[in-house]
Parts: C-alpha cells; structure tokens; sequence
C-alpha cells in the first residue's frame, strides 16, 4: 500500500522535477517555445509543492515538537500561517503551475 502524506509529497515533486527539465532538451524545432512554457510552469508548480508542503506540515512539527508557550509559538504575523502573503503566493503558484503547465505541454 502506497501512502501519501508529509514526507511523500515533497519527495515526489523533487523526483519529478529532472524528468520535467529534461523536456526542453527532447523536444527540438517546432513547438520548443510552448514546451519550454510549460516546463517552466510545470517546474514552478512543483518546486510550489515543495514550499506549500514545508510551511504547511513545517509549522505543524514545529508546534508539536518545540515544548514552547503558546505565546512563543504564534506566528508574528497573524495565528494562521496559511494567511502570510508568502504562503498564499506559494498556493497560487502551485495551483497555476500544476494547472496550466500540463495543459500547455499537452
């Protein structure tokens, strides 16, 4: 049984990030720009994965794990983490990139 979770995800997009990058250099004359489009936004999407990965299941280890006061372990930004500016454009890239750059390879 395969499961998914914290760990598999990231590992996952960085497995699949070389196969992705090696598809400028298969595809040669026409449709090069198009394809490079959607490496681009493939790559971005998933290296997204990785950053929306990390702050997500990060900030949930950090709380279990760290033995600090409430107080010491809010963000300094707001209580929800998933409210940062950096995380929402973490979200937006991952979905953009895995949406749209799949399609424009097709």
């Amino acid at each position: 049984m395969v499961t998914t979770g914290p760990t598999t995800a990231p590992l996952g997009s960085l497995v699949a990030l070389p196969g992705v990058l090696a598809l400028t250099w298969v595809v040669r004359g026409r449709g090069r720009r198009t394809t490079a489009v959607g490496v681009g936004l493939v790559g971005l999407g998933l290296v997204a994965s990785v950053a929306h990965a990390l702050a997500f299941y990060g900030m949930a280890a950090i709380d279990g794990t760290s033995h600090a006061s409430i107080d010491a372990r809010s963000p300094p930004w707001r209580t929800r983490p998933n409210e940062h500016p950096l995380f929402v454009v973490a979200i937006v890239a991952f979905i953009l990139g895995l949406t749209m750059g799949p399609i424009v390879l097709t």
